[in-house]
């Protein structure tokens, strides 16, 4: 996706937000995730820091979530 876009041109690509909500959704399953071949997900090759980010994104948008921000 590009920068500021909030659905992926590739139309069978699962949403952050379903992804995040998957029954078991853990940090340790996006990493685990991420380094597993998809039919439908790119080879993605990221950082530490990137995975970390991306990771941290995803389980941002878990539903229920304390944000710690009283929000």
């Amino acid at each position: 996706m590009k920068k500021g876009e909030r659905i992926s041109p590739h139309e069978r690509a699962t949403a952050f937000e379903v992804v995040a909500n998957a029954r078991g959704m853990s940090e340790m399953a996006l990493r685990v995730w991420f380094q597993s071949p998809h039919p439908s997900m790119p080879n993605l090759m990221l950082t530490e820091k990137l995975s970390d980010d991306l990771i941290a994104y995803i389980m941002s948008l878990k539903q229920g979530r304390r944000t710690g921000r009283g929000l």
